[in-house]
């Protein structure tokens, strides 16, 4: 019956007003992607109390790392890079030196983090 799940793990801190940025995330994707059931997931970076937070802000994706001896999939999250992509503006040229580009704010992923997850509450009952 909730309107939204969160799921977190231990080692989170909370931002002011997290509730409402989530929730207009949610919302932007769904709508961007003509979707309603979207997951927000990610591995969390983690932080030094009292309060060393990281300023890096370059989002995270879990990667499948490798299977163990009982044959389980291992997954370890990674940081996204910047990467280099050509201007494609009129004024490039094919020696136009590459340009840093940010990560993208969202991405799809086949694998979902428990460390971190978000979504609508009707999905607890679908899954």
């Amino acid at each position: 019956g909730e309107d939204f799940v969160l799921q977190i793990d231990s080692h989170m801190r909370f931002r002011r007003g997290w509730d409402a940025y989530l929730i207009h995330l949610l919302e932007t994707i769904e709508q961007t992607e003509g979707c309603g059931k979207v997951v927000l997931s990610t591995y969390p970076l983690g932080y030094h109390l009292p309060n060393q937070v990281p300023e890096d802000t370059r989002p995270t994706i879990l990667m499948p790392s490798r299977v163990d001896e009982n044959g389980f999939l291992r997954q370890e999250g990674k940081v996204l890079e910047l990467h280099l992509a050509t201007d494609a503006s009129d004024t490039a040229t094919p020696l136009s030196p590459p340009v840093p580009t940010p990560a993208p704010r969202y991405l799809r992923s086949a694998l979902w983090a428990a460390g971190f997850s978000f979504s609508r509450g009707a999905l607890l009952c679908e899954v």
